[in-house]
This record gives structure tokens, C-alpha cells and sequence, in this order.
């Protein structure tokens, strides 16, 4: 597996030591995507074999070599797990020194239907700047709700001179708050794209060499 550069795992149930034990044995991976399959469990509701943040962390293994990532845990993510800290939300990515492309899953954090212990991403510039990788050519924001104000805090990162690389964004917008993304995403030079169904459900499209050269991002 020593020269696997893409891996793309579906309903998965693999465990975080598993996962680490594969990610570990592919030492040239460029691009991997994740799609839980939160499995039952009787009575007791559902589980997941792992967090975001754990994925996370063991992806950071890859930080000079991995370009493209999405990981897709559900948007009731959250509820699957009795107890969750911050950073099993959302770990950073801030060391993946490589990385063009990556979608953030917004749902779940910071929604008005959240339990308080929720952590709101973005917070701010600081919590933006700390969570990802300067490197980005491509951001996808998968998730809209209300009171919500990412778009804002990334242009104005960009304005201050952090993701000087960033060509694109993905959003699951529409309507009036879709144009009001595009514009002030267009102020700091970056092409804001609506997410379709198809995109919604599989990311990998997006990732493509083929998709990005036609928004300018290759």
C-alpha cells in the first residue's frame, strides 16, 4: 500500500486504530475521504467508531503530503456521542501543509437547534485561522443555518492576509444569502460556488482535477 495516493471509504465502520494502521501504511496518500456509517446498537440509539477530531489528528501523520480531504460524520453527528469535547468536533488542520482542498462540515456547530456546549466554527479570525491550513485553493462550507456568519469572518481573514491561495469556496446556500456570499467573497477575490444535490452527497466531484480547472483552481 506503500504507494496509494487516494482512498475513499463509504458507510465505514472502521475503528480509529484501524484507521490510523491504514493511514500509517500509506505514506504517499494525497486525497482520502471519509463517510460514516453510524451503526446501531439495540436500544441505547447509535454510535460512531470515532470522532472528527481523532480522524483528524491521525491525518495530521500525512501533513506533507495530503491535498484533498473530506470527512462526512452526518449532520446529527453530535448526538451520536453521550459526551464530546471541543476539539472532538472539530480538530485542526492548521499542520496539513499541503492541503488545497477540504470541506467543513458547518451543521452542528454553532446552530440555533445546538445544545450550548455546541462550539460555534468559526468563532472568530483567531478560531478560523487556527483550525485550517493557509495552503487551501478550495474550501467547501456543507451545512446552512441560521445566524451563521463564517463567510464574514473568512473574507475578513482573507483581508488580513491569511489563505493568500484561496480561489473557491463551496456553499450550501440559496437566494439572497447565496449573493450576499458571493459578494463578499468577491470583494476579497474568491469565486463562492452553490453546492447542488450531487456535490451534497459526494464530494469527490469537487475534488476532481477537472472540476477545479474550470473555476481556475488548477
Amino acid at each position: 500500500m506503500a504507494r496509494i495516493r487516494s482512498i475513499i471509504l463509504f458507510d465505514s465502520l472502521i475503528d480509529a486504530t484501524s484507521l490510523w494502521r491504514l493511514i500509517d501504511s500509506c505514506p504517499e496518500l494525497e486525497h482520502f475521504e471519509y463517510y460514516a456509517n453510524c451503526c446501531e446498537e439495540g436500544s441505547y440509539g447509535y454510535s460512531v467508531p470515532f470522532t472528527w477530531g481523532q480522524a483528524q489528528r491521525t491525518l495530521c501523520s500525512r501533513r506533507n503530503t495530503l491535498k484533498r480531504l473530506n470527512l462526512v460524520f452526518g449532520k446529527d453527528y453530535h448526538l451520536y456521542l453521550d459526551e464530546m469535547e471541543p476539539e472532538d468536533y472539530l480538530g485542526s488542520l492548521r499542520d496539513l501543509d499541503k492541503l488545497e482542498a477540504l470541506w467543513v462540515e458547518t451543521t452542528s456547530f454553532g446552530t440555533d437547534e445546538d445544545d450550548a456546549t455546541v462550539p460555534i466554527f468559526p468563532a472568530d479570525i483567531d478560531d478560523l485561522v487556527k483550525m485550517l491550513p493557509e495552503s487551501l485553493t478550495c474550501l467547501g462550507f456543507c451545512g446552512s443555518h441560521n445566524n451563521w456568519d463564517g463567510i464574514e469572518i473568512l473574507a475578513e481573514a482573507i483581508d488580513e492576509g491569511h489563505f493568500p491561495r484561496l480561489e473557491m469556496v463551496w456553499v450550501e446556500q440559496e437566494g439572497e444569502i447565496f449573493e450576499d456570499s458571493c459578494d463578499i467573497l468577491a470583494s476579497v477575490g474568491v469565486v463562492c460556488v452553490p453546492l447542488d444535490e450531487k456535490l451534497y452527497d459526494h464530494f469527490t466531484p469537487c475534488l476532481g482535477d477537472e472540476y477545479l480547472r474550470n473555476f481556475g483552481c488548477k
